[in-house]
């Protein structure tokens, strides 16, 4: 399945890649191959909102998956969603455990919160975690 999608991509035969992995993940949900490879191959086509849909409700069951959270950056990066693209980035450093460059990323999301406020405190909440991670990392 794997190499079948990922011939099919480089010919550019997106929709069939999509169909047949759309198949397949009717009866193994939130299989880690399938759904990262669908939500690439979604990504590849233009169908962001599918893609970033999948991916998150794929990481609210695996939250640790750096692969997800990166296509899930690009798909927003590729819809010119920089909040949520910053956001994203962040949660890939932090799985690094990199929190100085992930609180970076926050801070350039937050930037981009314009007047959206919820968003700006779960920013700043974001902020403390990590830096309350950096200073136990730190203190090992």
């Amino acid at each position: 399945m794997d190499t079948y999608t990922d011939i099919a991509i480089e010919m550019n035969q997106h929709q069939k890649a999509i169909d047949k992995l759309s198949a397949q993940i009717v009866y193994t949900p939130f299989n880690r191959v399938l759904t990262l490879n669908l939500a690439n191959v979604l990504i590849k086509s233009g169908n962001i909102e599918r893609a970033t849909s999948l991916l998150k409700d794929y990481l609210l069951i695996n939250p640790d998956n750096m692969l997800a959270y990166e296509l899930l950056s690009d798909a927003y990066r590729s819809s010119e969603q920089k909040l949520e693209m910053h956001q994203t980035k962040a949660e890939v450093y932090a799985l690094l455990a990199a929190y100085p460059r992930a609180i970076d990323e926050l801070h350039t999301a937050y930037n981009y919160a314009n007047d959206r406020k919820i968003e700006k405190q779960r920013i700043r909440a974001r902020i403390e975690q990590f830096r309350t991670a950096q200073e136990r990392l730190q203190s090992l």
